[in-house]
């Protein structure tokens, strides 16, 4: 079976001959395609400067209002794990030292209220309705 190429051949002659094209210039002038370099290079930074100076006016800078709302809640959700984690430290802590014994059932009931919880809609299907072979 014959395995297709994954490139086309036309791409392969025109890498091919910007390649030679790139080496015949660094051998005859070196210094003029430094300069052309230089210059791409110049160009094309200008032009992602540009590009992304438009786009944070567009879309909010880093200082914008929503980046800051950002900034805030995740601050507040940090220190709010921080503290339901310190809190289940001292909780377990607590419980060892006063040498409480732990009531699974109402631990289990707990577990189960919390598996329970879902944001689930019960969407009305037509199951109940007959079909109409008629119309396909």
């Amino acid at each position: 079976m014959l395995r297709r190429p994954s490139v086309h051949p036309m791409i392969l002659v025109i890498i091919g001959l910007a390649g030679f094209g790139l080496l015949y210039r660094l051998a005859v002038n070196p210094v003029g395609l430094m300069k052309e370099v230089f210059i791409a290079a110049v160009v094309i930074g200008v032009i992602f400067v540009i590009y992304k100076i438009v786009i944070k006016k567009q879309f909010g800078g880093v200082n914008s209002q929503t980046y800051a709302k950002y900034r805030k809640a995740a601050q507040q959700s940090k220190k709010r794990q921080i503290k339901e984690s310190s809190n289940h430290l001292t909780t377990k802590v607590r419980g060892a030292s006063t040498k409480r014994p732990l009531n699974r059932k109402s631990n289990r009931i707990l577990h189960t209220a919390k598996k329970r919880e879902h944001n689930f809609t019960v969407i009305e299907g037509n199951k109940g309705k007959k079909k109409n072979r008629a119309h396909f």
